[in-house]
């Protein structure tokens, strides 16, 4: 019998924030760890709603269950799916995008490292401090991310001394604040701004691109399924089985 059905779409999340009835608890978090292990290593497109789902652990309800049957029959459906790596570029790239909650609620940080055209790092996680704009998101995700990059391009000189690298942001408000054309946010400046020295020095690039190229919102929000598929096209390869 086929308890979870099939399916190639990312299931839609829509979750209360109020505790559930504390149903079955335990499976509940056995099964979000499962999947969270998963999400880290070999599956970026669940991580966004693992992360959802991660939030209601405490106390599950009907609706996260519902929810998480329905995520484990898209993983189910699309076990074949693998991180394709073929190098394409001479490059070292960061991708990175915020979904902004609400002036009241903390907003979603998620990034993708490429390196030689091959995914290499990625993260979606809530953030730490509630920002009161989507441009504030995405300075806070580009502090957390470059972070990240930071780390692995100091693994990658190890072996490589010099390599073009750039992040890539879908927020002109953002990059026009990073680039100084604007001065309003001096607070999120103090507390994500100390890695510019180093920014700087490695003549990191920051780039603007559409929000309709940008691959890591595959990290900060619920995409359709046609625009998740063209996401997934540049890092995963689909298998037969």
């Amino acid at each position: 019998m086929n308890l979870l059905g099939t399916t190639t779409t990312l299931p839609d999340i829509q979750l209360t924030t109020g505790d559930g009835d504390g149903i079955e608890t335990t499976w509940y978090q056995l099964i979000v760890g499962s999947l969270n292990y998963l999400a880290l290593g070999t599956r970026p497109d669940i991580s966004y709603l693992v992360n959802i789902l991660a939030r209601y652990s405490a106390r599950p309800n009907e609706a996260h269950w519902g929810a998480l049957r329905n995520l484990l029959a898209y993983v189910k459906t699309t076990a074949n799916y693998s991180l394709c790596y073929q190098p394409s570029t001479e490059q070292l790239e960061l991708w990175c995008d915020a979904g902004w909650g609400s002036k009241f609620q903390r907003s979603t940080s998620g990034f993708l490292i490429r390196l030689f055209g091959c995914t290499v790092v990625w993260d979606s996680r809530r953030q730490k401090v509630v920002a009161t704009s989507t441009c504030a998101a995405e300075l806070i995700s580009l502090g957390m991310a470059t972070e990240f990059l930071i780390f692995v391009l100091q693994l990658v000189k190890l072996c490589l001394p010099s390599i073009e690298t750039k992040r890539l942001c879908d927020n002109k408000a953002a990059t026009l604040v990073l680039e100084g054309s604007k001065s309003r946010m001096k607070c999120i400046e103090q507390n994500f701004y100390h890695v510019n020295d180093f920014i700087r020095k490695e003549n990191i690039a920051l780039t603007w691109v559409p929000t309709a190229n940008q691959l890591a919102n595959v990290f900060t929000k619920r995409l359709n399924p046609g625009r998740l598929n063209s996401i997934l096209d540049n890092f995963v390869e689909r298998g037969k089985g």
